[in-house]
């Protein structure tokens, strides 16, 4: 697969920043939506032309770490072999799973990765060739800069897996994400520090007293 040897050289480059001190940026109940613009590398098996793809991505975060997101893409192209009357429209659906990692508290990039299904569909205009829907799997990693809590810029690559006839495509995609909702932070109250008890001993410490004897058998 296209990503085998990246996946692991990204992953080893973030180790440094991930399971430092933990910092969070997301927040439960959280939404988004990402319109972004990638480049598609066709399977040599699909004869089409790579091209560029626009793109829309609408997701909920679950956790600080957790978000579900569904993805729609779709692109312009033509066959590999050139004709004047040939051209397709190739769409690109996915419903998946991603894991935002926590680096350090003073990083400024933030890695995530992310796995689920996905649906091809190519529709060719020459009304011969007919429209060809594929089932499959597929998983990337990225990196996300936030510009501020509620806009971030964002870079992944994703390896895309038909299970049918194994066609293997590769997308880089890179957008703006822009983050609404969710439960408001809990930021710590700073309170003065109460009145000292004023004591006849130590200062900061309690007087301790011997218990009266009157009444004592």
């Amino acid at each position: 697969m296209y990503l085998k040897g990246c996946v692991g050289f990204l992953l080893l480059s973030l180790s440094s920043t991930i399971f430092a001190e933990a910092n969070s940026v997301y927040k439960p109940g959280e939404f988004y939506i990402a319109p972004g613009v990638a480049y598609y590398h066709f399977s040599e098996k699909r004869d089409l032309q790579n091209a560029a793809m626009a793109n829309l991505t609408a997701g909920l975060v679950v956790s600080d770490q957790l978000s579900l997101e569904v993805f729609y893409g779709q692109a312009a192209t033509d066959d590999t072999a050139t004709s004047a009357d040939k051209g397709t429209h190739f769409y690109t659906y996915s419903a998946d799973g991603v894991y935002h990692f926590k680096p350090s508290a003073d990083a400024v990039i933030h890695p995530y990765a992310l796995a689920g299904i996905v649906i091809t569909n190519q529709e060719d205009n020459d009304a011969a060739s007919g429209n060809t829907t594929l089932l499959g799997v597929n998983a990337g990693v990225g990196l996300e800069y936030f510009v501020n809590p509620n806009i971030s810029l964002f870079s992944d690559v994703r390896d895309i897996y038909t299970l049918s006839g194994g066609k293997n495509d590769l997308m880089l995609n890179a957008g703006i994400k822009f983050l609404f909702g969710g439960n408001p932070s809990v930021e710590a109250v700073n309170e003065e520090p109460a009145n000292p008890i004023e004591t006849a001993g130590t200062a900061g410490f309690y007087q301790l007293q011997e218990p009266s004897k009157e009444g004592s058998f």
